[in-house]
């Protein structure tokens, strides 16, 4: 539960490899900066894809091979690929994790295997072009300060503006605002309103747990979490109450 800014990055499929190279190289030395673990640059082949890679959330080079094999079936569906292909290099990109509280965000493109996907592909109308789909929840950066949300947020929007210039197709639906608005109380108003949510579902279920057993999640490290959860409301006593 939160607020994602989900992105798909496509390039027509005739596109060089080494074009694709390029502008990931451009974006990842933008993406490298203080405070910010950027992974190298990964190329992962079309056997370790179908081999779906197993999740790993907190090891960057581990995620990105995972997120990729998501992206190659989600293009593409259920398809037979040649066995001649299963040795090249299918998924290009990188991983970054912006900050404290904010997931991780995945960066690459899938190259073009095959003209004609599967029934159960997702995005058919992209087989043919190297793809990309991705989501990164920055709103529990918020744990931090207003100002690491905005940081780590506005690091996600500058690097698909980047990607843009560079010619890239790029769809965005920030579900923040910020993306649409370019207004940073938007995006903090935004995030506070689910902090808030979050929180009151959170410290309920927190309540209604077995003695000795307790609930964890981001939401919990967040330094107001007390007035979060009473806000709407609602506090522990299950009282109502009327001020702000």
């Amino acid at each position: 539960m939160g607020l994602h800014i989900c992105y798909d990055l496509s390039l027509p499929g005739e596109t060089p490899g080494a074009r694709i190279l390029e502008v990931l190289g451009e974006l990842r030395t933008l993406a490298s900066r203080p405070g910010v673990r950027v992974t190298p640059m990964l190329q992962v082949t079309l056997a370790t894809l179908l081999s779906k890679p197993p999740f790993v959330w907190h090891n960057l080079d581990r995620f990105f091979p995972f997120w990729a094999s998501l992206q190659l079936r989600e293009r593409d569906g259920t398809v037979e690929y040649r066995d001649a292909d299963r040795d090249r290099i299918t998924a290009i990109g990188f991983a970054i994790h912006p900050g404290h509280g904010s997931e991780a965000a995945t960066f690459g493109f899938v190259r073009p295997l095959v003209e004609t996907p599967a029934s159960d592909a997702e995005v058919p109308e992209k087989c043919g072009a190297w793809y990309w789909h991705a989501c990164c929840k920055t709103q529990y950066a918020s744990v931090v300060s207003d100002e690491h949300l905005v940081r780590c947020h506005l690091l996600i929007v500058e690097l698909l503006e980047a990607l843009q210039r560079l010619g890239v197709e790029v769809d965005v639906r920030d579900e923040t605002g910020y993306w649409e608005t370019r207004s940073t109380a938007r995006l903090i108003t935004e995030v506070a309103k689910m902090n808030a949510i979050v929180a009151r579902f959170a410290g309920a279920f927190h309540d209604a747990m077995p003695p000795g057993l307790r609930a964890g999640g981001a939401i919990f490290e967040h330094p107001e979490f007390e007035r979060l959860e009473t806000d709407g409301g609602k506090n522990r006593g299950g009282k109502t109450e009327t001020g702000p």
